[in-house]
Protein backbone atom coordinates (compact mmCIF):
# COMPACT_ATOMS: atom_id res chain seq x y z
CA UNK A 1 0.00 0.00 0.00
CA UNK A 2 1.51 3.34 -0.93
CA UNK A 3 2.00 6.15 1.55
CA UNK A 4 -0.76 8.41 0.18
CA UNK A 5 -3.34 5.62 0.34
CA UNK A 6 -2.36 4.73 3.93
CA UNK A 7 -2.58 8.38 4.95
CA UNK A 8 -6.01 8.73 3.34
CA UNK A 9 -7.23 5.55 5.04
CA UNK A 10 -5.96 6.73 8.44
CA UNK A 11 -7.66 10.12 8.06
CA UNK A 12 -10.93 8.50 6.95
CA UNK A 13 -10.88 6.13 9.92
CA UNK A 14 -10.17 8.99 12.33
CA UNK A 15 -13.07 11.02 10.92
CA UNK A 16 -15.45 8.07 11.20
CA UNK A 17 -14.47 7.36 14.80
CA UNK A 18 -14.64 11.02 15.79
CA UNK A 19 -18.34 11.09 14.83
CA UNK A 20 -19.07 8.57 17.59
CA UNK A 21 -19.19 9.31 21.29
CA UNK A 22 -16.81 6.53 22.25
CA UNK A 23 -15.33 3.45 20.60
CA UNK A 24 -13.13 1.09 22.60
CA UNK A 25 -11.34 -2.10 21.60
CA UNK A 26 -12.57 -5.36 23.16
CA UNK A 27 -12.14 -7.27 25.42
CA UNK A 28 -14.13 -5.22 27.94
CA UNK A 29 -16.33 -5.94 30.91
CA UNK A 30 -19.42 -3.77 30.62
CA UNK A 31 -21.34 -2.94 33.80
CA UNK A 32 -24.75 -1.59 32.79
CA UNK A 33 -27.30 -0.74 35.49
CA UNK A 34 -26.00 -3.49 37.78
CA UNK A 35 -25.69 -6.23 35.14
CA UNK A 36 -22.33 -7.35 33.70
CA UNK A 37 -21.63 -8.25 30.08
CA UNK A 38 -18.43 -9.40 28.36
CA UNK A 39 -17.44 -7.91 25.01
CA UNK A 40 -14.92 -10.32 23.48
CA UNK A 41 -14.19 -9.18 19.93
CA UNK A 42 -14.27 -6.07 17.77
CA UNK A 43 -15.21 -2.67 19.12
CA UNK A 44 -17.42 -1.58 21.99
CA UNK A 45 -19.49 1.43 20.91
CA UNK A 46 -20.87 3.75 23.59
CA UNK A 47 -23.31 6.53 22.65
CA UNK A 48 -24.47 9.10 25.20
CA UNK A 49 -27.89 10.75 24.77
CA UNK A 50 -30.55 12.39 26.90
CA UNK A 51 -33.64 10.51 27.97
CA UNK A 52 -36.83 10.57 25.91
CA UNK A 53 -38.95 12.32 28.53
CA UNK A 54 -36.24 13.97 30.66
CA UNK A 55 -32.86 15.61 30.35
CA UNK A 56 -31.21 12.73 32.24
CA UNK A 57 -28.20 11.23 30.46
CA UNK A 58 -28.68 7.68 29.19
CA UNK A 59 -26.32 5.41 27.25
CA UNK A 60 -26.53 2.91 24.40
CA UNK A 61 -23.83 0.22 24.16
CA UNK A 62 -23.16 -2.09 21.20
CA UNK A 63 -20.74 -5.01 21.43
CA UNK A 64 -20.00 -8.60 20.32
CA UNK A 65 -19.92 -11.44 22.85
CA UNK A 66 -17.87 -14.66 22.99
CA UNK A 67 -20.37 -16.48 20.74
CA UNK A 68 -19.88 -13.79 18.07
CA UNK A 69 -23.41 -12.48 18.72
CA UNK A 70 -23.98 -8.73 18.43
CA UNK A 71 -25.82 -6.95 21.25
CA UNK A 72 -27.17 -3.43 21.71
CA UNK A 73 -28.34 -2.30 25.14
CA UNK A 74 -30.47 0.87 25.28
CA UNK A 75 -31.50 3.20 28.10
CA UNK A 76 -28.58 2.56 30.46
CA UNK A 77 -28.39 5.03 33.34
CA UNK A 78 -25.23 3.80 35.11
CA UNK A 79 -22.40 2.52 32.89
CA UNK A 80 -18.75 1.53 33.19
CA UNK A 81 -16.44 -0.29 30.79
CA UNK A 82 -13.23 -1.88 32.06
CA UNK A 83 -10.63 -4.45 31.04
Amino acid sequence: MNKKLRTSAAISLALCLSACDNAQVAPKIIDADGKSYLACTGLVWVDKTSGTFSSETVFKVSFTDSGNMSHTIWGIRKLSCRR
